[in-house]
């Protein structure tokens, strides 16, 4: 009976780990580097910037729109989105971006992108972007 127990709870244990490596992968494919997220911006409508608007006015990525991860109507905002659309976020370095994609996956988003590092990043490749008022 021991062995028993012992067999259904090794295998519920490499169960569950199996299915948060998958969680942890699946994630990091959502996070792309600056190169990869300018690629995959090419064709999208729904780039995300969600600093502040002074930061937004001093440089972003063109075609974004701002929308404030601070704000509090950050989940109206993005409530104009659908749920499965391909949705871009960035913010200066990643953590609020990070932040908003992962409240968006927890809504339902299904697909969410985040650029690893931010501006910083994208900067640091000297990838274009624009300087002007929020949209």
């Amino acid at each position: 009976m021991r062995t028993r127990t012992f067999t259904i709870l090794a295998f519920w244990g490499v169960l569950m780990t199996a299915c948060q490596m998958q969680a942890k992968s699946d994630e990091q494919k959502q996070r792309l580097s600056a190169i990869e997220f300018n690629q995959a911006i090419q064709s999208a409508s729904n780039i995300i910037d969600v600093r502040s608007s002074s930061e937004f006015e001093s440089g972003h990525i063109k075609g974004a729109k701002n929308i404030n991860w601070n704000d509090d109507g950050f989940e109206q905002n993005i409530a104009q989105f659908k749920k499965d659309d391909s949705i871009f976020v960035y913010c200066l370095s990643g953590g609020r971006s990070g932040q908003a994609a992962a409240f968006m996956r927890q809504a339902g988003y299904t697909h969410v992108f985040e650029l690893d590092g931010g501006m910083m990043a994208w900067r640091s490749n000297q990838l274009p972007e624009e300087a002007g008022s929020a949209k």
